[in-house]
């Protein structure tokens, strides 16, 4: 059943249930009597005493009734005769709506009539019932329903008496049990009855109480005080409250705080003793702890103070007040919004809200000091609760305004190291002899690639080296541990991803009476600088190897003043010195000519417009334009000249010259073959404009007469011949003109060289230039007894035709 749904009454009525203790089903003896009685007094032959439960029905004592041992809550008749609150009577339940289809009544016992009367208490709730019954119709006598109805009452005052028992021995064993002491005493102090604390806290036997007075065991101090209180009872007060102490058997006291009560009428007082011993040595304890924590809160150097929920300070010691420049006083009047700056009130906001919900917060705050400047303290406050519905803060800080500065200038040095060391890739280590521990910084762990959950041990740190790198480790470890000699080292590792890695290690011992306890130091990724120092070497070796393997080529450095740094082999076989002779010299007055110097430092001069002179004549253009190549002479050791070909080039260092290489190759046999090429080339050129001269010479000498022959031939073809000699005079003719043509050509050939050639394009008969040919050779061919054909076709077009020649 609903509880919150039921009415205020039914509630009451479950409730008086339960003190009675009815609803359980505990065995009630004094109850059989009335269900025994019943079936003697009417011809019913069962009877029960029914109590309505929540949502259930007990039987708590009944009569036998065939085959009944528990009933359920739609079992039996009670819940009419509840209903109705009055005597209920069916004399045949199968003629009764209301019955006839009830378990008890279909089925075992076969309950045919039955009558009851409700169970009422003095406060009217309804108990339950109390019933007859029977398995055939019936009816009961008016006197039989007379005698049921003063059962029923009696059943309910023997329910109310036995509750009424019940609590009197629950007094009786409160009595008894109580911690407290209870006594009936009269007003003279006699004591009549009291209970076992008596024995239990002043450790009186039983049988001294009884002879004794209460005011036999009141200290001697507070007799006249205690007659005193029962003098007011005696005079009528209802109850008083007071103190004393009182004697224990063993001659001490105790403070025993009372509460009594007087009853006129018989002359006795009822008592209630608290020993209240303890608590008053813990009252006066906490009385001397509070002056002493009020002493030490007021006098602390640290600062204290108390505010509530809302920020406003209602107490605060002297070093919180020196601590922001404020007086007590004024701080009183002040609330945390007041002392602590703007910026800083939604972190003060937060606070307040976390100090309701936690109870308890720690941190930093920032307050403003009286001249302006910002104070930091670090505080530990907690909610306290007055048990009178109010809270307030107690607050306790430290100004930690310089800590607060170092630590942060510590954290930012801190912060600034880890970064270095990142960008460095430095790390530390640490190796603890005595428990053979090891610990690597996060940045070893990175070198080593070791994954987050790697185990680090002694053993396995060593196997990240191998070979000589392992035994060079292992050498400089025992050193350090047995001398205390620190080492710095370069080794190459292989990381756990198997990547080969460059690191310089370097480790210091510490020794601690006269045992090495601890090895520490710092690993550091060195692999690109290192791979960058092999590639220089390895470039500066192959430098070396170039230079001294050029042994034709002269190649000189010198610095940015023109001192020679560096004189290679070609150097030294072109010029006959050896290197440690010129090096750290001046290259330009003992290897040059000094006229030469100076003519060019002219020519520099009237082009650059400043005057340049000395080894500026050897950079000035190398400076402006990056290199410069130009034919020099060389003085060699033993006074020889050569001339050279060198081109020299400044070198840099980012963008800064610290020198100048020259590179040099004897060009003096070159320059011998250049001056006897010209010279052969002039004498060439005036042969072949001598012979130039003689062939067209020539060719006027001979062109006068074969003019002649032409010209004659011409005016004799012209004349009347006949076929044979027609024929022999214009071969004549042919052949002249072919010979003058030749001679024409032959000046063409002059001209060819002297570079005047014109060609003139005309046009020719292939057949005709072919028959012209043949007629010239032909008189040889007769001469020799020769036979000479032309065979042209005349039917091929490219042949027919005439072309363009010269």
């Amino acid at each position: 059943m609903n509880e919150n749904a039921a009415p205020k009454s039914e509630m009451e009525r479950l409730r008086a249930l339960q003190e009675y203790g009815l609803l359980q089903l505990i065995p009630q003896p004094s109850l059989d009597q009335f269900s025994i009685l019943a079936p003697l007094i009417c011809h019913f032959p069962f009877s029960a005493i029914c109590i309505a439960g929540n949502d259930q029905q007990l039987i708590i004592s009944a009569t036998a009734v065939p085959g009944v041992q528990e009933t359920a809550p739609d079992w039996g008749f009670m819940q009419q005769i509840v209903h109705k609150g009055l005597f209920t009577e069916v004399t045949d339940t199968l003629n009764d709506p209301l019955t006839r289809d009830n378990k008890a009544v279909v089925a075992a016992p076969h309950i045919r009539a039955f009558a009851g009367f409700p169970l009422k208490d003095k406060q009217g709730f309804l108990l339950g019932a109390f019933i007859v019954m029977h398995t055939e119709p019936a009816s009961l006598s008016a006197n039989e329903q007379t005698a049921l109805s003063i059962i029923a009452e009696k059943i309910s005052d023997t329910i109310q008496t036995n509750r009424r028992k019940e609590e009197m021995h629950y007094f009786t064993r409160l009595f008894d049990l109580s911690e407290g002491l209870v006594c009936i005493t009269d007003f003279s102090g006699r004591l009549w009855q009291f209970n076992k604390a008596f024995t239990t806290v002043l450790g009186w036997p039983e049988a001294d109480l009884q002879t004794m007075s209460a005011l036999d065991l009141v200290h001697p101090d507070d007799t006249a005080s205690t007659a005193a209180e029962l003098s007011k009872m005696g005079e009528g007060q209802s109850t008083i409250s007071f103190s004393h102490r009182v004697r224990t058997s063993d001659g001490d006291y105790r403070l025993i705080q009372w509460v009594a009560t007087p009853e006129p009428h018989t002359g006795n007082i009822f008592a209630m003793g608290k020993d209240i011993t303890s608590e008053t040595r813990k009252e006066q304890a906490l009385i001397e702890s509070e002056t002493n924590a009020r002493t030490f809160f007021e006098n602390s150097l640290g600062m204290m103070c108390r505010h509530d929920l809302e920020g406003n300070i209602t107490y605060v010691n002297k070093a919180s007040a020196d601590s922001v420049g404020y007086s007590i006083e004024e701080l009183l009047q002040m609330n945390l919004y007041q002392l602590i700056p703007q910026q800083y009130h939604a972190d003060l906001d937060q606070y307040l809200s976390n100090i309701r919900l936690k109870g308890k917060v720690t941190g930093l705050m920032h307050t403003q000091h009286k001249k302006g400047y910002i104070r930091i303290w670090l505080f530990n406050n907690v909610l306290i609760n007055d048990g009178k519905g109010s809270a307030y803060v107690i607050g306790n800080a430290a100004d930690i305004t310089e800590r607060h500065e170092l630590e942060t200038d510590l954290k930012r040095t801190k912060e600034l190291l880890e970064r270095t060391n990142q960008v460095a890739r430095i790390g530390g280590w640490e190796f603890d002899l005595s428990n053979q521990r090891l610990y690597w910084s996060t940045v070893t762990c990175e070198i080593h690639e070791v994954p987050a959950d790697f185990l680090l041990t002694p053993e396995n740190a060593m196997s990240f080296y191998t070979d000589g790198n392992r035994t060079e480790l292992d050498a400089v470890v025992q050193q350090a541990t047995i001398s205390g000699t620190p080492w710095q080292i370069e080794l190459q590792i292989t990381t756990w991803r198997g990547r080969k890695l460059w690191i310089r290690s370097i480790g210091h011992a510490e020794f601690e009476d006269g045992v090495c306890k601890r090895l520490y130091g710092t690993f550091q990724d060195i692999d690109e600088k290192k791979k960058a120092d092999l590639a220089i070497q390895q470039s500066r070796q192959l430098l070396e190897d170039v230079l001294e393997s050029a042994s034709e080529v002269s190649i000189i450095a010198t610095d940015h003043e023109g001192i020679i740094t560096l004189f290679n082999k070609g150097a030294e076989r072109l010029l006959g010195y050896h290197a440690g002779e010129v090096t750290g010299k001046e290259s330009w007055t003992i290897l040059h000519a000094e006229e030469e110097i100076i003519n060019r430092g002219i020519e520099l001069s009237a082009i650059s417009g400043q005057h340049i002179e000395g080894f500026g004549v050897f950079t000035y253009v190398p400076e402006l334009e990056g290199s410069e190549r130009r034919e020099w002479t060389y003085i060699r050791k033993d006074g020889s000249q050569i001339i050279i070909s060198m081109v020299v080039t400044p070198i840099k260092d980012n963008a800064v010259i610290t020198g100048y290489l020259g590179i040099a190759v004897d060009i003096t046999e070159r320059k011998k073959a250049e001056r006897d090429l010209k010279e052969a080339k002039i004498q060439a050129e005036y042969a072949s404009k001598a012979k130039s001269e003689f062939l067209a010479n020539m060719s006027h000498e001979i062109r006068t007469p074969l003019n002649g022959v032409i010209g004659f031939t011409d005016l004799v073809l012209k004349t009347a011949l006949n076929e044979t000699q027609q024929q022999y005079v214009a071969i004549v003719n042919q052949s002249a003109n072919s010979l003058l043509s030749i001679i024409n050509d032959i000046l063409d050939f002059s001209k060819i060289e002297a570079g005047k050639i014109e060609l003139d394009i005309s046009k020719c008969d292939i057949y005709e230039f072919s028959s012209q040919a043949s007629d010239i050779l032909s008189f040889q061919a007769q001469q020799k007894g020769l036979e000479m054909l032309l065979n042209v076709s005349l039917n091929s077009p490219d042949l027919c035709g005439q072309i363009s020649s010269d």
